[in-house]
């Protein structure tokens, strides 16, 4: 696999806990599927210290990428990025790597995330809806509480803009009137519901494993396809 040095440019805000690095391709030419992870990695206190994240945006994008990264508690690299990372360091890089990708294709697709699994999902949408693809794209995003919602004003935004993308979000853990949507985890009716033909649909689930391993309980019980499915867990 290629490997870079890559010069942050900007770090965006994302949640209380969640920012998007955005690094320059300026001296990079990367192959790029939408789903893609790289491998990023920085000499910290005298070791090499690396981890894998998957890109947020979108591959058609030619001057950057962007990693949006969780800060971990005792996570020695999340907290490296939140606490000293600033525009003009430079990173090395390597990949892409990675099956969780999507291909053109005439079949609709339906995101399924959890927290941050969020962040493969909107490179996937990004690509679908910058293509103009003529297929339907619903995301469907679980979180604990509305300060976890990530992405949620561009979410928002893109489906007012594009008749072909759907939008919802629910809730875990909510206070008195806080949250006019969805509570709970994605259920199976959820799931049903946003399917109109699940032979001619894609699905990705992205998210922690339990996660991954009740959507994929649910599609399994909706009878779908192992074929349309790609998981990725962390």
């Amino acid at each position: 696999m290629a490997k870079f040095e890559l010069r942050l440019i900007e770090v965006i805000n994302e949640t209380h806990d969640t920012k998007t690095f955005r690094f320059s391709l300026e001296n990079a030419r990367m192959d790029l599927l939408p789903g893609h992870f790289i491998m990023i990695n920085k000499m910290l206190d005298g070791k090499l210290v690396r981890r894998a994240y998957s890109i947020s945006s979108s591959p058609l994008e030619k001057r950057f990428i962007d990693l949006t990264i969780k800060r971990v508690e005792n996570g020695v690299f999340s907290n490296y990025m939140f606490d000293n990372a600033q525009a003009g360091d430079i990173f090395g890089i390597d990949g892409p790597y990675g099956k969780f990708v999507y291909k053109d294709s005439d079949d609709d697709v339906l995101l399924l995330g959890a927290g941050c699994g969020a962040a493969p999902l909107r490179a996937i949408l990004k690509y679908i809806l910058e293509k103009k693809l003529d297929i339907n794209v619903i995301l469907l995003h679980s979180c604990r509480t509305p300060d976890d919602l990530l992405f949620r004003d561009e979410l928002l935004k893109l489906e007012k803009e594009n008749k072909n993308f759907r939008y919802a979000a629910t809730l875990t853990r909510v206070k008195g009137d806080e949250w006019k949507g969805c509570i709970g985890r994605i259920s199976r009716e959820m799931v049903e519901e946003n399917v109109k033909n699940k032979d001619n649909t894609l699905f990705f689930v992205s998210g922690h494993v339990k996660f991954g391993n009740a959507m994929m309980e649910v599609l399994d019980e909706l009878g779908v396809d192992k074929g349309k499915v790609k998981e990725e867990v962390f």
